[in-house]
């Protein structure tokens, strides 16, 4: 198959890109798991937010290179209900 998943360059490059994001997810397992917790004084809410909240602290702090993160508070999807003239 021209070009296709069948050739060994294509498995390669699977291999490659599955090894390295098992490695990324226990790389976030380390951190999230064997951080230490919030600073003493520092409190986050106790709710779903507040954890992930933890969660984001725990990276930054662990100085692996983040170069942006997003959380979501309610819903990742702002467009819902809006309208082009009449929308909320």
């Amino acid at each position: 198959m021209e070009g296709g998943m069948d050739r060994p360059a294509g498995r390669d490059a699977v291999i490659k890109v599955g090894r390295s994001t098992i490695e990324v997810l226990r790389r976030f397992w380390d951190i999230t798991e064997k951080t230490p917790g919030p600073s003493k004084g520092v409190k986050y809410p106790r709710n779903r937010f507040g954890n992930r909240l933890q969660t984001l602290a725990k990276i930054i702090r662990s100085k692996c290179g983040l170069e942006i993160a997003a959380l979501d508070l309610t819903s990742w999807d702002h467009h819902q209900g809006e309208g082009h003239t009449d929308g909320r």
